[in-house]
């Protein structure tokens, strides 16, 4: 089983999306979500599955300096962040700025 990356951008609709045999280590995502330091924080986001629609705890990988140097906020990752503490029963108004990796484990089990 491998995992699936999909790298959600700040600036775009377009997601990037990569297949890696193993865990990726944060030397394979850092250039695909331009950051040189990342921190790892959960997010909840939808999946199509073989048994349909399900909501899912993910890893989502971010440059932790995004807002120190100014990217944009992005939208679709601050609200899967924010579903996450919602969940918790925990409000958050913080934001997730520029691009970000969501890291899919034993991705064979998705449908795309």
């Amino acid at each position: 089983m491998g995992t699936r990356v999909i790298v959600i951008q700040a600036t775009s609709d377009r997601m990037l999306d990569d297949i890696f045999k193993k865990k990726p280590t944060f030397q394979d995502i850092k250039p695909k979500i331009m950051a040189e330091r990342i921190e790892i924080i959960k997010g909840i986001i939808e999946i199509d599955t073989n048994k349909g629609i399900k909501r899912k705890v993910v890893e989502m990988w971010w440059d932790e300096e995004a807002k120190l140097t100014d990217r944009p906020v992005n939208l679709r990752a601050t609200q899967a962040f924010r579903s996450y503490w919602a969940k918790k029963k925990r409000w958050t108004d913080d934001t997730i700025n520029g691009s970000v990796a969501v890291i899919l484990p034993n991705y064979e089990q998705y449908e795309v």
